[in-house]
């Protein structure tokens, strides 16, 4: 038998820690942003083969590190028009600033985890930055539910790629989105207000 009185605890995010989104994105190229482990689970390398991103008038930028590192290193360098660039590793701490400096971020998850949403969601919410999610379950069911960003199953690189298009020539659903993902960080994911939420229901327990 199942449990009776159940608490859905989230990790969520600690949002004073990011500072109040940019929300006046213009036209022109846009920066698009992967943050996160380079593994088989998150198949940055196939989107980066998959989608020509100076074709579509975009920039793909990715920090990290993983067992697809070195592969996709060399598939960059065969392909140096493409407009994706790979970056160094960053710190937990450099994240808030990292984000907030990009038009959106990809956030991709292979095969889905029942229950399981990636912390890079929250993070993205908490920094403005709406979230073209390739995936499915909680993490697709949050961001479609919430309009703060686009979803496409995995591996469907053309539909990620519309994804992108529709953002690119909307910077006003890009901007609403922006604002209504941080909203939905300080309203509902603020790591602070579910500590303080969680430790009320232990103590009515």
């Amino acid at each position: 038998n199942g449990g009776r009185n159940v608490y859905l605890f989230r990790n969520g995010v600690d949002v004073k820690r990011f500072a109040m989104p940019n929300s006046t994105y213009g036209g022109g190229r846009i920066k698009i942003v992967y943050a996160g482990l380079l593994g088989v689970a998150q198949g940055v390398l196939d989107i980066a083969k998959n989608i020509d991103f100076r074709e579509i008038g975009a920039e793909f930028h990715i920090y990290g590190e993983g067992s697809e590192k070195e592969t996709l290193e060399k598939y960059i360098s065969e392909n140096p028009d493409r407009n994706i660039y790979l970056h160094k590793i960053v710190t937990r701490e450099e994240i808030p600033d990292l984000l907030q400096g990009f038009y959106c971020t990809i956030i991709p998850l292979i095969k889905n985890i029942y229950g399981a949403v990636p912390s890079k969601i929250y993070e993205a919410m908490a920094a403005g930055v709406p979230v073209l999610y390739s995936g499915t379950g909680e993490g697709a069911r949050i961001i479609e539910s919430n309009n703060v960003g686009l979803v496409s199953p995995p591996k469907d690189f053309e539909l990620l790629k519309i994804n992108i298009l529709k953002l690119k020539k909307s910077t006003v659903l890009r901007n609403e989105m922006s604002l209504r993902a941080r909203k939905l960080a300080e309203d509902k994911f603020d790591r602070n207000l579910l500590i303080e939420d969680f430790s009320e229901k232990l103590t009515s327990i």
